[in-house]
């Protein structure tokens, strides 16, 4: 599919050319073409950042989130747009940590509750939210602050509903560690429990066959054995900076080689025989076949901001969710 992808649009450039006739730079920029299916890991782990949380738990389309099945919501927050061009909240805090953000968002809602004079006290989500919904014209001054204290409350609220910090604890374990025999053990745990959607647990036998495909010890036949008695059909269980977020795409490696001038060709040919790439490249536009995700485009926007003479660009041929 790369391969294909890669040598139409060589052809189309080369039947369009005036369009590309526009001053050379000194390093020629680079189009990457790259397929999912190198690496089906990081799609599959739970997200802990805010764009890729609200994307992964509720889902982004078009740059909207629907919130219309949350209990009590109110009529203007049933459909919320999330632009990190329109909103400069978003788009500072979009990379963040669930954490961090939480942070972020009290001291958001602390700055507006001075200006409604307010002294109602707010430690937790819980009491943000209730303070957004107690104080109206605390609405009328800032939709935007109930707005992100609707969503961050509500993304809570699903990580203790699907005991999701203990199934990514899990995950990145199985991404990147090598400790068969307790991964095991607290897979078969959190395949038994009720409180795990079943999304997690094949999410979670995904990785395990993955991560220990060639392991002497693989356990992956009593995995799919123990699913299936826990409730999961034939055509579910088939079909398919902290603890939280260690876990770096391989898209972070193959980049960095790149921009080391290590790549071997053999394994990322060019279309063209002879590449006049001799310089370290300062353009680079990374298209995954098969779909990219909001981790990947943390990383690229973490390394657009700590390499100031590089400009990467990331695309795909859609945005993944661990369901998708």
């Amino acid at each position: 599919m790369a391969k294909k992808l890669a040598t139409e649009i060589q052809f189309q450039m080369q039947q369009e050319n005036q369009l590309f006739d526009f001053r050379k730079p000194d390093t020629p920029p680079i189009l990457m073409i790259l397929d999912r299916k190198n690496d089906p890991v990081t799609p599959l782990l739970s997200q802990w950042t805010y764009q890729a949380m609200v994307h992964e738990l509720m889902g982004i389309r078009n740059g909207r989130v629907d919130l219309s099945n949350v209990p009590d919501i109110r009529t203007e927050l049933k459909e919320v747009v999330l632009s990190c061009d329109q909103d400069a909240f978003f788009q500072k805090n979009m990379y963040l940590n669930l954490g961090d953000l939480g942070a972020n968002i009290k001291g958001y809602v602390e700055e507006y509750q001075t200006r409604t004079k307010s002294n109602m006290n707010i430690e937790s989500i819980t009491d943000m939210k209730r303070f957004v919904e107690d104080y109206p014209e605390f609405r009328k001054l800032s939709g935007n602050v109930s707005k992100h204290v609707t969503l961050v409350s509500e993304l809570s609220h699903l990580v203790e509903q699907g005991n999701i910090l203990e199934v990514s604890e899990l995950e990145q374990s199985l991404a990147c560690a090598d400790s068969h025999n307790n991964d095991l053990k607290n897979l078969q745990r959190l395949i038994s429990s009720p409180k795990v959607s079943n999304g997690s647990k094949i999410r979670l036998v995904s990785l395990y066959a993955l991560r220990y495909e060639k392991f002497q010890g693989n356990a992956l036949p009593s995995l799919i054995d123990l699913l299936h008695k826990n409730g999961l059909s034939e055509r579910e269980v088939l079909g398919v900076e902290n603890v939280y977020t260690q876990h770096q795409p391989q898209l972070a490696q193959i980049v960095e080689q790149l921009l080391k001038m290590r790549l071997k060709e053999t394994s990322y040919p060019f279309v063209e025989a002879n590449p006049a790439i001799r310089d370290r490249p300062q353009d680079i536009i990374l298209f995954l076949v098969g779909g990219a995700t909001f981790e990947e485009a943390r990383y690229v926007a973490m390394l657009n901001s700590t390499n100031p003479g590089v400009r990467v660009i990331l695309g795909g041929t859609t945005i993944h969710s661990s369901q998708r």
